[in-house]
């Protein structure tokens, strides 16, 4: 493996750049020579300098290292895949990157690892727009908290092959996505998992299918803070998780719910406008409704012709559910709970609940309700 030290002073500032080259094979070295290809290391350190790096095209390198790498402005040009097979991806906090969406991709396809010897993800605090997990048996683990979340609705984070271990780091991404059958690995560990929003194209949180997947949800917990107008779609594939908690979105971008899913406690915080899938079931130990008012309220509504494909199913398996400031539409209470809802709008064909309509009337304004 050759290493290859950017030192800048090429023909131009592109990672391509030839005659001369920005690459050096020494730390501090001069430049000109060849450019990194597969097999090569890409470093960047104090030697740097602090001009302009872009990567201009798509190329395969062995590893990433600007761990102690000076203020490189570092660019990258739309579509161009950096992809890393080898077992280093590492960041510095002082090298500032524009990499700003899911078309500024770093691709980690190692093929080997464990938990103890696995591909270490540091970032240091640095925002990226893509990064994607594909390497069959590969073993990739993060070092410290991660942040895809350069742009707020078109950042995502995708494992599609290989095990993503977060280590009980936190992670904040705008999309995260694992819908595919291949062999793969979710370790969520302790962490919050922060999931800030959706584009108009992808789930915010995608494992629509689960086939092939080993999920472990350990004790972390799952927060969306959509604050945009436009749709948050959580896709769990039916998978189980700890808490699950919906932010308050004054800008009333709706939160759809898809599939059925369990958890051990849902909050919904107002104002909110939460749709879930016809004929779904959320199964949970506890579900809030917190900061609602008479001008804040949380719509919980079920989508579609619910005469036809019917009701969405909110089941807890005992005690009460006292749901207040909220309006509710095509919802049935099951599973042992007993169900009310105080201050509350029914807006029909719901079941299993005794709502009581607001005692001051007039005042609020609710998000409208949807249908197929």
């Amino acid at each position: 493996m050759a290493n290859r030290f950017w030192v800048g002073g090429g023909a131009s500032t592109n990672w391509s750049a030839t005659g001369n080259t920005n690459w050096s094979a020494t730390s501090g070295g001069s430049n000109n020579a060849s450019v990194p290809t597969t097999g090569d290391a890409v470093i960047f350190d104090a030697n740097s300098g602090t001009g302009t790096s872009n990567i201009d095209t798509s190329l395969t390198i062995a590893t990433f290292d600007a761990s102690a790498s000076s203020a490189v402005n570092l660019t990258h040009t739309a579509n161009a895949t950096v992809t890393v097979t080898g077992d280093v991806f590492k960041w510095n906090g002082t090298i500032v990157y524009a990499g700003l969406n899911l078309q500024h991709v770093w691709l980690l396809t190692s093929t080997t690892g464990t938990s103890s010897v696995p591909t270490a993800i540091t970032t240091a605090g640095q925002k990226l727009g893509a990064l994607k997990i594909n390497g069959p048996a590969g073993y990739f683990k993060l070092q410290d908290d991660l942040n895809v979340n350069a742009n707020t609705v078109e950042s995502i984070l995708t494992v599609t092959a290989g095990t993503f271990d977060a280590n009980n780091k936190n992670v904040t991404v705008a999309n995260f996505g694992s819908n595919n059958t291949n062999t793969r690995g979710i370790k969520m560990g302790s962490g919050l998992w922060t999931i800030t929003g959706d584009s108009s194209f992808n789930d915010a949180w995608g494992t629509a299918t689960v086939t092939g997947l080993t999920f472990d949800k350990g004790t972390a917990n799952l927060l969306f803070t959509n604050t945009t107008i436009n749709p948050l779609s959580f896709k769990s594939g039916g998978l189980t998780f700890n808490n699950i908690s919906f932010a308050a979105n004054s800008n009333q971008g709706p939160v759809f719910i898809g599939q059925s899913t369990t958890c051990a406690a849902m909050s919904i915080a107002a104002p909110n406008w939460v749709i879930l899938g016809s004929g779904t079931t959320q199964t949970v130990s506890s579900i809030a409704v917190t900061g609602g008012s008479d001008n804040d309220i949380v719509s919980l509504i079920t989508s579609g012709n619910i005469s036809v494909v019917g009701n969405a199913t909110l089941s807890v398996a005992s005690g009460t559910v006292a749901l207040d400031w909220v309006a509710l539409r095509g919802i049935t209470g099951s599973g042992g709970a007993t169900f009310t809802a105080t201050d509350a709008f029914d807006l029909g064909q719901n079941s299993g609940w005794t709502i009581t309509g607001p005692s001051g009337g007039g005042g609020s304004s609710i998000v409208g309700v949807i249908g197929s």
